[in-house]
């Protein structure tokens, strides 16, 4: 039998409610934030999101080893039912509300953008669609959707690991062998990786085929494969470490420790969402794997009752409120961030940003996360009539609006650009012609009255007939035009 640790026909005491994984979530999203913000002292502030990960594979293996060993059953439908009501009501809210914004106000360069990224978005394989699609991670124009990659990987972890689960515990009688083997299988994942980068710093050639031709940091980044790691962890610790079901875990001595533990392995992590730089190599070789490593230590401390000073910190009420928004909060920022243009380390665009997006992520939290989680469509389709029809006809609506959306626009192509702006040829000098000869004349922009140039709409150019002439090539990261 799997609860190796109780008595035979004890009750199994509940993990119940960790505040000091909120706590942990605060920290990962605080760090996210200010790594989407663009700041110099915040360069591996990606990594938040591996933190996230690993929460995820300890605290969702936990729930299912729960309700396993009361009712030996693993009820699938319920278990993806809380996800849907947890994660996709808002993350249709954003779809909608960015549709709308593009829509009046976006460039057609984002509309176009919008129109590849929502299929892959609504089915949460936006990590896929910028894989398969070679939209390079570090584009020099962000795209809106683009941080969505996160939000797929879990989901697709919520889809197939409670059916891997299912299996493990039907076919192997022990937790322990269990965990052993999914832990062996996360450091099957970083050896994976550690190989996958030590090839050619471009593209993937394989094998497998599948692979060939796609762009090597993208893969590593954002692909289920490498970034499985983290999740699976979390998810072999949690065979292993139950220390709520432990009848002495209160005065165990390791306790001594664990504060001390805990608060190392968090100052560690803060200090790799310092220092650390996403292109680098050391990142996929050791320093991901050690973040992973340091998130775990700060999840078992964080759930173990002996650990009272590190749990006592985690726990205070500003941590755990933005640990419980943290969803929200990473959904909404980064379209916020790339509107208003928050991307490149302006402290004052920053605030503005996180202005906007706190008060649109507590009404998000407020109005559609906390109530659809709560149950409040089930009771309204419980005591439906004919006069509560009304949110179905708005959804409808709703839908409705985004399809046609999604159909009216066209394909941009951003090397064409639009007919609003012109290239000449300018003498550097006193402004006369420049001569045949000059072939220092710079090549520079010009646009009629009323029109507007944007990094994010390249141009059409007619350069005049004077040969040779030297061109500068101007872009972000790649050039435009």
């Amino acid at each position: 039998m799997l609860p190796e640790s109780t008595p035979s026909g004890a009750a199994l005491p509940s993990m119940g409610y960790q505040p000091a994984l909120d706590g942990l979530r605060a920290v990962s999203i605080i760090g996210v934030l200010f790594y989407h913000a663009g700041f110099s002292w915040m360069h591996g502030g990606f990594f938040g999101v591996e933190v996230f990960f690993v929460v995820s594979g300890f605290l969702i293996t936990s729930l299912l080893l729960q309700e396993f060993e009361r009712h030996d059953r693993i009820a699938f439908g319920q278990f993806w039912m809380r996800r849907v009501r947890r994660l996709f009501p808002a993350l249709f809210a954003m779809l909608a509300a960015v549709a709308v914004w593009a829509v009046f106000w976006g460039s057609q360069d984002q509309l176009s953008q919008l129109k590849r990224d929502f299929p892959w978005a609504i089915f949460y394989v936006g990590n896929w669609g910028q894989i398969l699609g070679d939209v390079p991670y570090f584009a020099g124009e962000p795209p809106l959707l683009r941080h969505l990659w996160s939000l797929a990987v879990e989901e697709q972890w919520y889809l197939i690991w409670p059916l891997v689960f299912a299996a493990l515990v039907a076919l192997i009688p022990s937790r322990k062998v269990i965990g052993g083997l999914v832990l062996a299988a996360s450091v099957g994942v970083m050896v994976f990786t550690f190989w996958l980068h030590s090839g050619s710093p471009t593209l993937l050639a394989g094998p497998p085929t599948l692979f060939a031709e796609l762009d090597r940091t993208n893969f590593l980044y954002l692909s289920t494969i490498t970034r499985s790691s983290g999740l699976l962890l979390g998810a072999g610790a949690a065979f292993l470490w139950r220390p709520w079901v432990w009848p002495k875990a209160l005065g165990a001595p390791v306790g001594k420790i664990l504060d001390p533990l805990g608060a190392a392995a968090v100052a560690g992590l803060c200090c790799a969402f310092a220092v650390a730089s996403l292109v680098e190599a050391y990142v996929y070789q050791w320093l991901m794997p050690l973040v992973s490593v340091l998130s775990l230590i700060a999840v078992l401390v964080s759930v173990h009752p002996a650990a009272a000073g590190f749990r006592w910190f985690m726990s205070t009420m500003p941590l755990v409120e933005i640990g419980k928004r943290s969803y929200g909060l990473y959904l909404w920022s980064w379209p916020i961030f790339v509107i208003v243009g928050a991307t490149d380390g302006s402290l004052d665009l920053f605030l503005l940003a996180m202005l906007i997006t706190i008060v649109v992520s507590e009404l998000s939290y407020r109005f559609i996360e906390t109530p659809v989680r709560e149950g409040v469509i089930g009771r309204w389709w419980g005591d439906r009539s004919p006069i509560s029809w009304a949110p179905v006809a708005g959804g409808a609506l709703l839908v409705g609006c985004l399809v046609t959306f999604y159909l009216s626009v066209g394909q941009f192509d951003r090397f064409k650009g639009g007919e609003d702006a012109t290239f000449e040829l300018s003498d550097a000098g006193d402004g006369a012609a420049a001569a045949p000869d000059d072939t220092d004349a710079p090549l520079v922009a010009t646009s009629s009255p009323g029109s507007s140039t944007s990094s994010s709409s390249p141009t059409t150019t007619e350069v005049p007939a004077i040969v040779p002439a030297s061109v500068a090539l101007v872009g972000v990261s790649t050039a435009n035009a």
